[in-house]
């Protein structure tokens, strides 16, 4: 499934990275702790974190993974808009907890919502 279309069809936001919203990703990941995120996050995880800082694009960037997604309505750090145009990591604003969102892009991955509207 193509990140955009999670950005498409949950009426997401996309901050930054714009160019790479048709990266396909494979799995999500759930984490805060930086230490699990570095050694479980795969390459092309769809990333769902509370972390606003700049070590976001980095474990982002090292680990392969196809866009952050800031839950709850959180603002991207000061910091990371040079970084993530450097990185062309896309940054979507997700105004649902992570438990909502995970849910929702569950049951896209497995073809069982068509679409969702807010």
């Amino acid at each position: 499934m193509e990140l955009n279309r999670v950005a498409v069809d949950l009426n997401l936001s996309v901050f930054y990275g714009h160019d790479e919203m048709d990266t396909l990703l494979s799995e999500g990941y759930v984490e805060d702790l930086l230490s699990n995120d570095m050694t479980n996050n795969k390459e092309r995880d769809f990333w769902i974190s509370r972390h606003v800082d700049q070590n976001v694009t980095v474990v982002a960037r090292l680990k392969g993974l196809v866009g952050i997604p800031l839950v709850q309505g959180d603002d991207p750090p000061e910091d990371s808009p040079g970084k993530v145009f450097k990185e062309s990591i896309p940054i979507i604003d997700i105004h649902l907890c992570d438990f909502e969102i995970v849910g929702r892009v569950y049951d896209m991955a497995k073809g069982e919502v068509d679409s969702i509207q807010f």
